[in-house]
């Protein structure tokens, strides 16, 4: 859809109308301004009693000044905890009166506001999108949760493929503000202010240069007057220009994030393409289509030639920059192999494409072109993303017209001015021992340590164990083991399942269902998930893994960084955790003590060369293991967070095993299981791991 919304803008050419083609015409709003700079637009569509609202504010991330990173996410967050003249809990009342949807999505050029509302709800509709715009509140107690919120959110980033695709904007924008995510940097939310976030407010949400979009079964001239009314009074200087064209690379970057121990790399790479609203747009938009988009696409084809690599393709133009991105997963042995296929796929855009592919491809986008605007919200946005762009409403006319009368030769001439493919910013994730050399090739790479990134204070020098803490670690260790039922039988267990009750909490929402987990050594386990009657069927066999989709959507094979993931979770029961911690190749130590479930708990640190980084925390007084801190992530997946909390300790086969778990992430439940039935050494086949046949 985003490329079709895209494709829909770009193709500015004044070129010939084919006869055969149907038109089709993005709808015309009435448009005035407000005495305060503040314009309007309105789209009646009496088709439906609803009411659409936008409102565009240039206050997105590259608005940030310095040392305001994360400022527009943070002020987004925090419009919902209501203004001077509605506190929350009256801001979510209001909006429940009327039946409205509420949403604020800050992007890296600007920021939307946007509700839809009954169309006779018109009025209050745009009080409550724009009151927390004029009046926001801004406390304290919600600017700390939304901080810790942001938090949480880097390290999901952190955790998985988002970090492939943050890095990929920063490899190729470097200081420039598209470099960075909308969080800031992995440093910046820490040391954001909340008056720095009222300053960023009182800056960047100014009626000038803002732009509010109605649209559904509105009366125009009512819809200016309420407009007025409630919009008329916003006041505010014109805004400082924050953002300039960025310095673009000259020769290949590489940038490989080192996570040791992980079983396959992921890959993005980056070629600098058209901003939005200019004449190169139309190339970009096309060479992504017939890349990525549709079984007949070239990485869809790459992909049936190389099955577990899930290539894909994505264009975004933005006002002072574009980046066309392709990205894929791939085994350690054919990451280099797979880059050059897919910088090779993306140069080949330079040539002429063969003719059949060309039609087939201007079919396809001249049918499918109406589609995005089956929707009022689509209409408006379709319509600012032009506005923003200086578009003339003569170029986004005769849309499907424009597509059919492209050239093989004028869309490769297009390709090759518009997007830079001799630089290409190449960003890699994955063991650096085993990818660095492969990938010199390419260009100098640049090593970066994934812990690095992670959300964290300042940097503190890293504390070396002394032989006493080492010693004590051991004993600990120990003394663990011992509470557990012995290293004979934690080692002797072969294989295991578990069924427990699973709750899922999410901000607003808790989901309750069901949890099944088979495990068998070495790194095979069978994960079935069963939450609000939808079903999720994963598979893990040593490095590869797999995922049965819900509703009969088929077998995927999952990536990398999932696999990571799964490998993660098969080592985070009790078991594999303290006999990873009795190999004498691991090292451990005393790392403090802290308060768990009320009762005190020595932090043993653990450095496994089996399961990497984590921290054990270890009852005082019954030397249990109530709990885990996963250090390094292997991927986003229910089964990773920070860490888990052991209880409800019962005997399972001589072996002490947990029957209820928390996990948490930045001290915040995430997932409760209360365990049912445990049962030990069943000789599972191996059978059991492997896909579903028939699928």
């Amino acid at each position: 859809m985003r490329k079709l919304a895209a494709l829909g803008m770009l193709l500015l050419g004044a070129l010939a109308v084919p006869a055969h083609a149907v038109p089709f015409q993005l709808p015309e709003p009435q448009v005035r301004s407000l005495p305060n700079g503040l314009k309007v637009a309105v789209f009646r569509d009496a088709r439906l009693p609803v009411v659409q609202i936008h409102l565009r504010v240039e206050a997105g991330t590259s608005s940030e000044a310095a040392g305001e990173e994360g400022a527009a996410f943070t002020v987004a967050e925090l419009f919902r905890d209501g203004s001077v003249t509605r506190d929350r809990d009256v801001f979510e009342s209001d909006l429940s009166k009327i039946a409205g949807t509420f949403a604020v999505t800050p992007g890296r050029d600007y920021t939307t506001v946007s509700g839809m509302f009954g169309a006779r709800d018109l009025d209050l509709g745009l009080d409550l999108v724009g009151d927390p715009v004029l009046h926001p509140l801004f406390p304290e107690e919600a600017f700390q949760r939304v901080r810790s919120q942001a938090l949480r959110s880097r390290l999901q980033v952190q955790s998985g493929p988002l970090l492939a695709d943050e890095q990929m904007w920063s490899l190729a924008f470097g200081d420039h503000p598209y470099g960075r995510g909308p969080f800031g940097g992995h440093q910046a939310q820490g040391g954001l202010t909340l008056e720095q976030v009222r300053a960023f407010h009182r800056a960047r949400f100014v009626p000038a240069g803002s732009v509010l979009a109605i649209a559904g079964d509105v009366n125009p001239d009512s819809a200016f007057l309420l407009a007025e009314r409630w919009l008329g009074s916003w006041e505010g200087d014109p805004p400082t220009p924050m953002s300039s064209k960025p310095a673009l690379p000259k020769t290949p970057r590489v940038r490989l994030l080192d996570r040791p121990g992980m079983p396959g790399a992921e890959i993005r790479i980056g070629f600098h393409a058209p901003p939005g609203g200019s004449e190169g747009e139309l190339a970009a938009g096309f060479a992504d289509y017939v890349l990525g988009t549709g079984p007949a696409s070239r990485l869809a084809r790459l992909s049936r030639a190389m099955p577990g690599t899930s290539p894909r393709s994505s264009y975004v133009p933005l006002r002072d920059g574009g980046l066309l991105i392709v990205g894929a997963s791939a085994s350690l042995d054919s990451a280099s192999s797979v880059i050059e296929r897919l910088i090779g796929g993306v140069r080949a855009l330079g040539r002429p494409l063969p003719a059949a592919e060309l039609d087939r491809v201007k079919r396809v986008v001249q049918n499918t072109y109406p589609v995005q605007f089956e929707t009022l919200s689509a209409v408006v946005s379709a319509w600012l993303a032009a506005d923003y762009a200086h578009t003339p409403p003569e170029a986004i006319r005769g849309y499907q017209q424009r597509v059919g009368a492209l050239t093989v030769q004028s869309l490769a001439e297009a390709v090759s001015r518009g997007i830079d493919l001799d630089a290409p910013s190449i960003v890699v994730m994955g063991p650096a021992d085993r990818l660095r050399g492969a990938l010199e090739k390419f260009g100098a790479v640049e090593v970066v340590n994934t812990l690095d990134l992670r959300p964290k204070p300042p940097a503190e020098p890293e504390h070396v164990p002394t032989a006493a803490e080492k010693t004590a670690g051991r004993e600990r260790v120990k003394q663990a083991v011992a509470a557990h039922g012995g290293l004979t039988k934690l080692k002797g267990i072969k294989d295991s399942s578990v069924e427990a009750n699973l709750t899922l909490s999410m901000p607003g929402q808790v989901f309750e269902g069901t949890l099944t987990q088979l495990r068998k050594d070495p790194y095979r386990m069978l994960q079935v998930t069963n939450l609000g009657g939808v079903e999720i069927r994963q598979g893990l066999i040593v490095k590869e893994g797999w995922r049965l989709e819900p509703g009969g959507a088929g077998i995927r094979e999952l990536d990398s960084l999932n696999v990571a993931a799964l490998r993660a979770s098969f080592t985070a029961d009790v078991p594999h955790l303290l006999v990873a911690a009795s190999d004498a190749k691991a090292e451990v130590w005393v790392g403090g003590a802290e308060p768990v479930a009320g009762r005190q708990a020595t932090r043993v640190e653990l450095k496994s060369p089996e399961i990497g980084r984590r921290t054990l925390l270890i009852d005082e007084q019954n030397s249990r293991l109530v709990g885990v801190e996963q250090q390094e992530a292997g991927g986003v997946s229910l089964e990773l967070v920070p860490r888990r909390i052991f209880s409800d300790f019962q005997t399972v086969s001589g072996v002490l095993w947990p029957h209820a778990e928390d996990r948490m992430l930045n001290g915040e439940p995430v997932v409760q299981v209360r365990v049912k039935k445990v049962a030990l050494n069943q000789k599972v086949a191996d059978s059991a791991f492997h896909r579903p046949s028939g699928q």
